[in-house]
């Protein structure tokens, strides 16, 4: 489910303890994962906590998103979206994820559930832009102008939505 209780979350951008990275602010925030905001004063994960496992490559995260997609299953995108990080203190790590997510978000557009079509253009949108920041800030997480594409009132609106669809519809 996407929302569930965290006591360790990574985020980039839309995780779980199995990310294998520490913080301290975000704990119930349901927007942990890959399309958290990151934030260096709201817990923004710096280092790794060596007793989790390590964060997946950004080729396990497109490989996840790709078997998704082709599966046809919304789901599993969200799920995805909701527990893959990279190790945010590999720059590269960083910009090559937010570069997927963006192609995936992309292409998730064909297997969109109707109920989200209106809303899934402003997550596309969003994911789009925070890849163009993150290649700009050579994948630097603390860059701010990579979490604020995820602040906006169109992706709040979305984000919303899309898991308000998939606490409905996902197991």
């Amino acid at each position: 489910m996407v929302t569930r209780a965290r006591t360790v979350v990574a985020a980039i951008v839309l995780a779980a303890a199995v990310t294998g990275v520490a913080c301290s602010d975000q704990q119930d925030d349901p927007r942990a994962g890959l399309l958290a905001v990151p934030s260096t004063t709201s817990g923004v994960p710096t280092t790794l906590d060596p007793s989790l496992p390590p964060p997946p490559s950004p080729d396990k995260i497109k490989a996840e998103f790709d078997a998704a997609i082709v599966s046809k299953d919304f789901c599993a995108v969200v799920r995805t979206l909701d527990s893959e990080v990279p190790d945010v203190g590999v720059h590269a790590a960083v910009t090559a994820t937010y570069q997927i997510l963006a192609d995936s978000t992309k292409a998730a557009t064909a297997i969109v559930p109707p109920e989200l079509a209106a809303a899934w253009p402003d997550v596309v949108e969003a994911t789009r832009l925070a890849a163009i920041e993150a290649k700009r800030a050579d994948g630097d997480i603390n860059d701010p102008s990579i979490g604020a594409q995820f602040v906006t009132s169109n992706f709040d609106d979305a984000y919303n939505d899309v898991i308000a669809w998939s606490t409905d519809n996902c197991p």
